[in-house]
C-alpha cells in the first residue's frame, strides 16, 4: 500500500509540474491543453505548442496532430510517446531522444535531427524531405513509405531499418 502511495504521489508531482511548467512561459491553445487522461500522462493532442515552454522529459506523451514547427526541441526525450502527425518542420531536433515513438505521418520537412536516438520509432508515410540526421542512431526503424528526399544520413546507424534505400 505505501508502495503504491509513493508512485501516486510522484505521479502527482509530476503532473504538477508539467503543469506549471507549461503555464509559466507560453500560452495554452485552449482550455483542454493539456488534458491528462490517464494519471501521469500528458495529453498534448491537436495542441498548437508553438508558443509553449515544454519540459525535457515528454517520454509517453499523446502529442499526435500538434504543432511545434521551428521549436529548439534539442535533448528533449520524446520515448514512446504518440508523435503520429505532429509538425516538427524545422525544428531544431540535435539530441533528442525518440526510441520507439509513434511518428507515422509526422512533418519533420527541414528539421536537424542530428546526434539524435531514434532505435525503433516508426516513421511510417512521414515527411523527412531535408532532414539532416548526421550522427543519428536509427535503428530497426521503419521508414515505409516516408519521403526521403534530400535527407542527410552521415555517420548514422542505420541496422534494421526498414525502408531505407540508400
Amino acid at each position: 500500500m505505501k508502495l503504491i502511495q509513493m508512485k501516486f504521489n510522484k505521479i502527482l508531482r509530476r503532473t504538477a509540474s508539467a503543469l506549471m511548467a507549461l503555464t509559466i512561459m507560453g500560452s495554452v491553445a485552449h482550455a483542454e491543453c493539456p488534458l491528462i487522461d490517464t494519471p501521469g500522462t500528458l495529453n498534448y493532442a491537436g495542441c498548437d505548442l508553438t508558443n509553449m515552454t515544454l519540459l525535457t522529459d515528454l517520454r509517453y506523451a499523446s502529442m499526435q496532430f500538434s504543432n511545434l514547427s521551428g521549436r529548439n526541441l534539442s535533448s528533449i526525450h520524446f520515448d514512446r510517446a504518440n508523435l503520429q502527425g505532429v509538425n516538427f518542420a524545422g525544428a531544431n531536433m540535435d539530441s533528442v531522444t525518440m526510441a520507439g515513438a509513434n511518428l507515422q505521418g509526422a512533418n519533420l520537412t527541414g528539421a536537424i535531427v542530428t546526434r539524435a536516438k531514434l532505435q525503433g520509432a516508426d516513421m511510417t508515410n512521414a515527411n523527412l524531405q531535408n532532414v539532416n540526421f548526421t550522427g543519428t542512431n536509427l535503428q530497426g526503424v521503419n521508414f515505409t513509405g516516408a519521403n526521403l528526399t534530400g535527407a542527410i544520413f552521415t555517420r548514422t546507424i542505420t541496422t534494421g531499418a526498414v525502408g531505407l534505400s540508400r
